[in-house]
């Protein structure tokens, strides 16, 4: 059955064949563990913390070990700034301030709190450094799991426990995972359809057009073309920054067909949605190849019927994190109507983009990309005299080819 209709799939082909090596994580116990508070690395890489799970002599033992993030160095504590405390505890897991890389990875050691409900220990987490955000996610997810706000801490200062066990991760990069991993996303469904046991829609579709960020005011342009066509089909539209978490939620887990773009809404799917489900993913950009392969093997976990679609026609390139997208009834999407006998009229697939949408989508796109650390994620240096022209056309004025090139 071909799931795939994307422009690119030869790219990702090699990664989409893999074989999942299937872990069997383990739980150590350690005595003398300092847990030292993330910080950011001095030389400002993104992806990079200082911090984690360390023994007495401060060699590793637990953080994040890559796959986007990596969080497995030391630093340098004065004893005076430190905690000791003679407690066992249990290592949790580390909070991140995206709400998609939270969903995909802040929950990956609590496996075992869950099969082991009747250990009382206090749970311990840390917190990606300076976001509020990150604290509150850890609030909401332990409130989901039903661990209340006694039974667990974020650590905020260096602090030197007399014992510390700690769950291996469920999944460590693209391809060695568990099936443990689902572990604590089922709890969380279950506890909200016991919450929540009234019916829901069969059909959603969760849109991004209601969502605001900095400067795109939304990200995406036309996506209510997408959000029109599945109206008309019976789908609920949802906007779901709207709502809390846990409706969002709630909402994913008792339907029978889900629609988002791809990106933090479709981890919604194989985290979830009940198996016997379908899931179509519309894809806003190439190049979420990390993403995207995480994606797949969570989905191997779940019987769910899922596509991922070429949705965009975006008339200059952009990246899956952080672009400016525009929607359009692609060839790919009509190829997998056709394929897959989804009735449609020939007119709702046709569409002009006006001349006004083409502008927004240049006002936005140089809202990105028209400065040295915007056009140097797209890493297209052979672009830079298209932005001159666009930049000087909506300015008047021109940019330096030092500060982009360089």
């Amino acid at each position: 059955m071909k799931r795939f209709f994307i422009n690119d799939f030869e790219s990702i082909r090699e990664y989409t064949e893999k074989t999942i090596i299937s872990l069997s994580p383990q739980v150590k116990e350690h005595k003398t563990v300092n847990v030292l508070p993330l910080l950011s690395v001095p030389n400002g890489e993104v992806d990079k913390f200082q911090g984690g799970i360390f023994d007495k002599d401060l060699n590793f033992l637990a953080g994040c070990e890559g796959n986007p993030f990596i969080c497995r160095e030391s630093y340098k504590i004065k004893k005076k700034n430190t905690e000791i405390r003679d407690e066992s505890v249990i290592f949790g897991g580390i909070f991140f301030n995206h709400f998609g890389v939270m969903l995909l990875l802040s929950l990956t050691r609590l496996w075992w709190v869950i099969e082991n409900s009747s250990d009382t220990r206090k749970i311990i987490f840390l917190c990606e450094p300076n976001s509020e955000t990150a604290i509150k996610y850890c609030h909401i997810i332990t409130d989901l799991l039903g661990i209340s706000k006694d039974r667990y801490e974020i650590v905020e200062k260096p602090t030197v426990f007399s014992n510390v066990l700690i769950p291996d991760e469920a999944r460590t990069n693209y391809r060695k995972i568990s099936e443990k991993i689902t572990i604590p996303y089922n709890e969380i469904v279950n506890r909200l359809l016991k919450k929540y046991p009234e019916k829901t829609p069969e059909k959603i579709y969760f849109s991004r057009t209601k969502f605001i960020k900095p400067k795109r005011n939304p990200d995406g342009i036309n996506e209510e073309f997408y959000e029109d066509f599945y109206r008309r089909r019976g789908f609920e539209i949802i906007y779901p920054e709207q709502l809390p978490i846990d409706k969002q939620i709630r909402l994913v887990a008792g339907a029978d067909e889900f629609v988002s773009t791809f990106g933090t809404l479709a981890h919604f799917g194989p985290l979830f949605l009940k198996d016997g489900a379908k899931q179509v993913m519309l894809q806003r950009a190439d190049g979420a190849d990390r993403w995207l392969l995480i994606q797949i093997f969570l989905l191997s976990f779940r019987k769910i019927d899922w596509y991922l679609i070429a949705a965009t026609k975006n008339p200059y390139p952009t990246i899956h994190d952080g672009g400016v997208f525009f929607y359009y009834p692609t060839a790919q999407f009509k190829e997998y109507l056709d394929n897959n006998k989804i009735a449609y009229n020939p007119e709702e697939l046709n569409y002009t983009a006006t001349s006004e949408e083409i502008a927004e989508y240049v006002r936005r796109w140089l809202c990105i990309y028209a400065s040295p650390k915007g056009f140097k994620i797209l890493k297209k240096p052979e672009l830079f005299p298209v932005l001159q022209a666009l930049y000087y056309q909506a300015t008047g004025k021109k940019l330096d080819p030092k500060d982009f090139l360089s």
